[in-house]
């Protein structure tokens, strides 16, 4: 987050579940805040960043962090998104997956933290957060 005093705009962090139905709103949000000079992060796996681009590519303050979508054994190749399950049968192998994201969204916010100005105000309150989790 911007620092008081500084000319670093505030920085917002949004990890869509992988669905379009939760994607499409938090990318709507993350224009809004983009045309209010925020800047947006939105983390994200491979197979999701094109349709994200797609929607946020014009605004200069919103990037992507691509984390890797874990292979699970019950989930088609490239299968990172609810709405490309073959079989409702597979939601739960999804969502294991899903909870193997935890180290890799961890690990980009700890970079953040360790790189950009005013974050380290924030990384001891996520740190009790990963605690908690």
């Amino acid at each position: 987050m911007g620092s008081i005093g500084s000319s670093s705009p505030p920085h917002v962090v949004i990890f869509p579940y992988m669905a379009q139905g939760h994607t499409i709103p938090l990318t709507d949000l993350s224009k809004a805040l983009a045309q209010r000079s925020l800047k947006v992060t939105i983390i994200t796996t491979p197979a999701n960043a094109p349709f994200i681009l797609s929607k946020t590519s014009i605004h200069p303050t919103i990037s992507l962090s691509i984390i890797p979508f874990p292979k699970v054994s019950e989930l088609p190749e490239g299968c990172e998104n609810v709405n490309h399950l073959p079989s409702p049968d597979l939601i739960l192998p999804f969502l294991h997956a899903i909870k193997q994201l935890q180290q890799a969204f961890e690990d980009v916010l700890k970079e953040m933290c360790n790189s950009r100005n005013g974050w380290h105000r924030l990384c001891p309150q996520l740190q009790q957060a990963f605690n908690h989790i």
